[in-house]
């Protein structure tokens, strides 16, 4: 259990002791749907800073149209590598197929508003106006709120953590250096999908809010 896992690591700090070095925990495969684990992360903050450690919380979006593309890519690398090495498949091919998946009732991608709040790929019972409200309070708690493309999070929790390496951080997955081009027909259901689920505009809001998107209005 992630929530036990964590809460063992805290619990096991001697406070009267001087700790070394970080650990690191990651919740976007163990279950933790923010939506209702402000008190829990809470708690985590409390405990460890009652044995004299920091505690920081970070979280990481992508612009609307890369998440999507990213996440169809890796939904589906296995089948395009099979289909990269059938002479008888092409991208062309492949497109197709990813359009005819859009056209469906179940988009291909999860969304990162409810994958954030809910932990799951199925959109929760809020209207979306409310469900973007409800990512921006939650976000409160976050110490470090950043954007891929715009923040290098390996940079980032370096300058916070005073850690470093000198061999650098390798990409996270092959699709993060190689690109496919993606129809206009693609790109528009994506773009759809992304203004329901409330990606789009939690997504303005973020950069609103964190990072001065619209701090040139201010200065005119």
């Amino acid at each position: 259990n992630f929530v036990n896992h964590v809460t063992g690591l805290i619990e096991g700090l001697d406070p009267n002791l001087e700790q070394g070095g970080w650990e690191f925990v990651s919740s976007r495969d163990n279950g933790l749907a923010f939506a209702g684990s402000e008190s829990t992360v809470e708690g985590w903050r409390v405990a460890a800073n009652q044995r004299k450690c920091r505690f920081v919380t970070a979280v990481i979006f992508s612009e609307v149209m890369d998440h999507s593309i990213r996440h169809v890519k890796s939904e589906f690398e296995a089948p395009f590598k099979e289909c990269a090495s059938d002479e008888e498949c092409s991208v062309e091919d492949f497109e197709s197929d990813l359009v005819d998946k859009f056209k469906s009732e179940e988009a291909p991608w999860q969304g990162q508003l409810d994958y954030f709040l809910y932990n799951t790929d199925k959109a929760g019972d809020l209207p979306m106006k409310k469900k973007v409200k409800l990512g921006m309070e939650v976000l409160k708690d976050f110490d470090l709120v950043l954007e891929y493309g715009r923040h290098d999070f390996a940079e980032e929790i370096s300058r916070v953590t005073g850690l470093w390496s000198d061999r650098g951080v390798k990409p996270a997955r092959v699709s993060d250096t190689e690109g496919m081009v993606y129809s206009k027909d693609l790109v528009s259901k994506c773009g759809k999908l992304s203004a329901k689920n409330g990606d789009a505009d939690f997504l303005d809001a973020v950069g609103h809010v964190y990072h001065g998107d619209l701090d040139f209005l201010y200065a005119q």
